[in-house]
């Protein structure tokens, strides 16, 4: 039956027209059930095959506990799942910590937003709390914000502030590496880029100055900033230094095991911030930067 499967969507594949009408015809059939293995199973196939550069339907998905809002899905990328799936399996303990706190903040600044998924879930959020709009979203990557753009437009959050830019200590222009296929892996690190495919696109990307983010938001705001940066987290809150210092925002960064070490030489950090790992039981509190099998910390000012 696996091997039926998979040479229907091969030979669907072989016609944009085809598939784009046999995509959404099975999004519509097949979604409204609950999420269950087989679904992942279809997925599973869906993306074993090269389909052609396709123009999916918008899906209504779920993140968080009620948090509803729409992506277009994209084959062989992690929103392919909202083709056919509820509720989205996505850093979730990330947002279990989120769906409890978001109310507490007034601003939330987005370094690497990627295509969007946390940024408009942070805008849905901020409606839901009757909060004014201060959501600042930054991503390197032209094909990612591109992508980014396209669903805040769908969700209508016109509120958001968004920069197809990376974060550094000053203004200029960085090599950026973007793994074929790996959309959400994309780096200002290559030897990180290289590790998700043999083929990585290498570009340029606009570097704004982390000094600017003070211009962003009012001294006594409560800050949120979130860092997924693939890679390079270490030079990103280095350069952010300052402004950590000053605005004593809370943080959530991604920790790798690759980079723990690295990231235990920011003193200033260590001095400065409470560490929590972000897992399945809640917060796990650490003494310095150490990779467990959930990657996210929550940094909170002591």
């Amino acid at each position: 039956m696996k091997n039926i499967v998979y040479f229907l969507h091969l030979n669907i594949a072989r016609s944009k027209t085809l598939s784009e009408f046999y995509l959404n015809l099975l999004s519509k059939i097949i979604k409204p059930f609950p999420d269950t293995k087989i679904k992942q199973q279809i997925l599973n196939s869906i993306n074993s095959v090269n389909w052609q550069n396709l123009d999916l339907q918008p899906q209504n998905i779920i993140v968080g506990e009620k948090i509803q809002f729409k992506i277009i899905p994209h084959i062989q990328e992690f929103d392919c799942q909202s083709l056919l799936v509820k509720k989205v399996q996505y850093e979730v303990e990330v947002f279990d910590y989120l769906d409890k706190h978001i109310d507490k903040f007034d601003s939330v600044i987005e370094i690497g937003a990627n295509v969007g998924i946390f940024t408009i879930y942070f805008y849905k959020s901020f409606l839901k709390h009757n909060k004014n709009i201060k959501i600042f979203a930054f991503e390197p990557s032209q094909k990612a914000y591109l992508r980014l753009l396209k669903n805040l437009e769908i969700n209508k959050a016109s509120g958001v502030q968004t920069y197809n830019s990376a974060i550094g200590n000053k203004v200029g222009f960085l090599d950026f590496f973007e793994p074929e296929g790996h959309l959400t892996n994309g780096s200002l690190n290559k030897e990180f880029a290289d590790l998700f495919s043999e083929q990585v696109n290498q570009n340029k990307a606009l570097v704004i100055s982390a000094s600017y983010l003070s211009e962003l938001v009012n001294e006594d705001d409560k800050v949120l900033v979130k860092i997924d940066v693939e890679g390079s987290e270490f030079d990103v809150l280095s350069s952010l230094k300052d402004f950590i210092l000053n605005q004593k925002p809370t943080l959530i960064i991604e920790v790798l095991h690759t980079y723990q070490q690295h990231l235990n030489e920011l003193k200033f950090l260590q001095d400065n911030y409470n560490l929590y790992n972000l897992t399945s039981d809640g917060l796990i509190e650490h003494s310095q930067f150490e990779a467990t099998s959930f990657r996210d910390y929550l940094l909170k000012p002591k």
